[in-house]
């Protein structure tokens, strides 16, 4: 009996302690511009800052999200179908995990959307931290002063279907960092294409169909999506035997 007593005495001590500054959840671009029929995708940390481990809960607010616009999301390695809109994330001490949500607008109903995100460690919904992801449609990016317009044009790949090497090819109006990689159906990152600075100009990239590790991937739908200074658009390819 005294032995169960302090049991549920540390539970109830362990989600004092547990609040808002223990934990921070961040994402350094949670608006992003996008296209009809294409994947934007979003990057946020969730950082466990105190001493233990942590069993976060995420979950999704998706009201006002249209409901024939497409969404998906990661947590860590977990990728949820999108009927799922809670899951527990345990990260250990000192750790973080990568929350990465993916919007896809199908129509042009609106111009903008936003799903939010909260999390807070399990049992303290009082401490939670929220992100609201934000994709906006637009046909063309305002001008910069002083700058040149953020010009950026994604070429359908080819061939498509393919086997064993698929061709991307995009132009960069201006200098800016560029992030290419392949996501598997479920979200997944399956591989990295390139990550740098690059001058205004037009740019080739190929895939393999191997993953980060230099193994193939089974056939399947696959896709290569280029991110341009935080303007993201993707291509659906097609990976055959």
């Amino acid at each position: 009996m005294i032995k169960s007593f302090l049991s549920i005495a540390l539970i109830l001590v362990t989600s004092v302690f547990v609040s808002a500054q223990d934990f921070s959840f961040t994402c350094s671009e949670p608006t992003l511009s996008g296209a009809v029929n294409l994947v934007t995708s979003f990057h946020a940390d969730i950082d466990n800052n105190s001493a233990s481990q942590i069993i976060f809960t995420c979950d999704f607010d998706t009201a006002g999200y249209p409901p024939t616009w497409f969404f998906s999301w990661c947590v860590g390695l977990n990728c949820l179908p999108p009927w799922i809109f809670q899951t527990p994330d345990t990260i250990a001490a000192g750790a973080y995990d990568t929350v990465t949500v993916y919007l896809t607008p199908t129509d042009t109903v609106t111009d903008s959307a936003s799903v939010t995100m909260r999390v807070y460690p399990e049992g303290n919904p009082g401490a939670a931290q929220s992100i609201t992801f934000t994709v906006q449609l637009e046909t063309s990016i305002e001008n910069i002063p002083g700058q040149t317009p953020l010009t950026f044009d994604l070429s359908p790949a080819y061939p498509n279907p393919f086997n064993p090497v698929v061709q991307l090819e995009y132009t960069i109006g201006r200098s800016g960092w560029v992030e290419a990689a392949v996501f598997n159906i479920l979200g997944r990152e399956a591989a990295v294409l390139f990550q740098g600075q690059q001058t205004a100009g037009n740019y080739h990239l190929q895939w393999d169909g191997c993953d980060i590790n230099g193994l193939q991937l089974p056939s399947g739908v696959y896709y290569l999506q280029v991110d341009f200074a935080g303007q993201v658009k993707t291509a659906k390819v097609v990976k055959l035997k």
